[in-house]
């Protein structure tokens, strides 16, 4: 499954950049998403090429169907992200960790922000496979879903924060 979202947001690329990782933002971004967001690790220069390694772990609030919750031994959808950030250019590279076997779920991407009039633009992009069968395009479509709402969520409580402060 292919992801590509994009989200206008009324601030400079740095001040949305330096927000994300905000406690008091992540709080507000994590009570609008119903998804939950825990930082195992945050290590300047210990990445890909020397970026900062930002490892986190995203958890759904939303129960699972029984099925999935079955395939993936789990109440509600976990997963950890590793993240090459380029804190100089406003760019990440993402890899999804999965909850189980690497060789059934896979997702990796990248995610930029850059300039635009009155504001700027964040872009995702990237893809999720999860080789299971019968339940395995159900479950892509989950966690594409998934983070799809907590990027629009992210995208609406940033707009929220800066129109606030102004």
């Amino acid at each position: 499954m292919r992801l590509d979202t994009e989200h206008f947001v009324p601030t400079e690329p740095r001040t949305w950049w330096d927000l994300m990782e905000d406690p008091e933002f992540l709080i507000a971004t994590d009570g609008n998403s119903g998804i939950l967001r825990e930082t195992l690790r945050n290590d300047p220069g210990a990445g890909r090429d020397g970026r900062r390694l930002l490892h986190v772990r995203w958890t759904s609030q939303r129960k699972l169907p029984r099925v999935v919750k079955k395939v993936l031994g789990a109440e509600q959808l976990s997963y950890e992200l590793i993240q090459h950030m380029d804190d100089e250019r406003f760019h990440m590279i993402w890899e999804i960790v999965p909850p189980v076997s690497k060789e059934r779920f896979q997702g990796a991407g990248e995610f930029w922000i850059e300039p635009a009039p009155g504001g700027c633009i964040r872009k995702v992009t990237g893809s999720i496979n999860v080789k299971i069968p019968i339940v395995g395009g159900r479950i892509e479509k989950m966690l594409g879903a998934e983070i799809s709402k907590g990027h629009a969520a992210n995208a609406e409580t940033a707009t929220d924060w800066f129109q606030r402060r102004v």
